[in-house]
């Protein structure tokens, strides 16, 4: 089994000054830095020094989330083995507590690097295959490795989960709503077609498609139908010859092309 003890003295460094910027940032707008530095069992200049540093990170990468966006101030380059890397985050991984994504984040900076962009240079499956070895490398030990998402609360974990499940339940009573109030106030616009517009624009990842090209691409057809009116009550009020016949294939006239093209 590794212990803390077990590992290189320089990951051992880089965890214990991790944690200890995560904690002082944690009581910085509850407490003075003397008060910190008591309950810390730190020196005031350690305090200080830490205090004078950007806040540490507080985000969840789960091994589905969208594309890792996160900015680091200067580019880098690899600084720790893969190995080292797995063996440090597994140290973490299988406290109690479990591990979160802030507290491991510096392991993936020194292992991967950061981009000219200032962007940790890893991608979602990098990640996702760190956390799998994590497991596995746990589970040899006959150990668990847990990776905690950042809004689980440490001190209640399932009021936080129930919370959670609250919350997702009125959200998706709000589009649902959203979605009945749009429908009556466009009578012919079928509610589920809303109801699934409404989402791909309102939570991300329910489209594959960009939000942004989406948005355009609809833009296009609007701008395209704004400009070619077309008065419904008056089809609906044509003899049936005009109508298309019930079962026809529907095809789109030769003078549409451009809006064909759009529909794609």
């Amino acid at each position: 089994m590794t212990t803390a003890q077990e590992l290189p003295h320089r990951i051992q460094t880089t965890i214990a000054n991790y944690t200890a910027l995560c904690a002082v940032h944690a009581l910085l707008p509850l407490k003075s830095q003397r008060q910190i530095a008591t309950e810390l069992k730190l020196s005031r200049r350690k305090v200080a020094e830490h205090a004078a540093r950007p806040r540490p990170l507080d985000l969840d990468m789960s091994a589905t989330s969208d594309a890792i966006d996160i900015y680091h101030p200067m580019t880098s380059e690899p600084t720790m083995k893969r190995s080292d890397a797995l063996t440090a985050i597994c140290a973490l991984a299988v406290r109690p507590v479990g591990v979160r994504y802030y507290e491991y984040e510096h392991i993936l900076l020194a292992c991967f690097g950061a981009t000219a962009e200032g962007k940790l240079n890893m991608s979602e499956e990098e990640h996702r295959q760190i956390r799998s070895d994590v497991k596995r490398k746990a589970r040899a030990s006959g150990q668990e490795a847990v990776f905690v998402p950042a809004w689980i609360d440490a001190n209640d974990p399932r009021a936080s989960q129930q919370a959670m499940l609250n919350a997702a339940q009125r959200v998706f009573e709000a589009i649902e709503h959203a979605a009945l109030e749009f429908a009556e106030r466009f009578p012919g616009v079928p509610y589920q077609s809303a109801m699934h517009e409404l989402r791909c624009i309102a939570v991300p990842g329910v489209s594959a498609e960009p939000l942004g090209q989406r948005l355009e691409r609809t833009a296009a057809i609007v701008d395209y139908l704004a400009g070619h009116p077309i008065n419904i009550a008056g089809q609906l009020a044509r003899p049936s010859t005009a109508r298309v016949p019930e079962g026809a294939p529907l095809q789109v006239a030769h003078d549409d092309s451009e809006l064909a093209r759009l529909c794609l």
